[in-house]
């Protein structure tokens, strides 16, 4: 491989690794599976609406695996 196409894979699997890093450490510390706990991820949703006034945010509320989940 050219020498100038090594940095550039070098970054991407240093961001490869990172994510599967931040993936695994929430595994443990929910001490669930990924894939459950994205879904429950999925099911919170965040609607931010800008007004004349200012802007308002409001989530959907906790379903109780995720709030079990958040607060490990």
């Amino acid at each position: 491989m050219p020498p100038s196409r090594r940095p550039h894979r070098s970054a991407r699997e240093a961001v490869l690794v990172a994510g599967v890093t931040r993936m695994r450490v929430t595994e443990i510390e929910c001490g669930d599976t990924w894939r459950n706990i994205r879904d429950e991820l999925d099911r919170m949703h965040l609607v931010t609406m800008a007004t004349v006034e200012g802007r308002v945010s409001q989530r959907s509320e906790l379903t109780r695996a995720s709030a079990a989940s958040s607060r490990r």
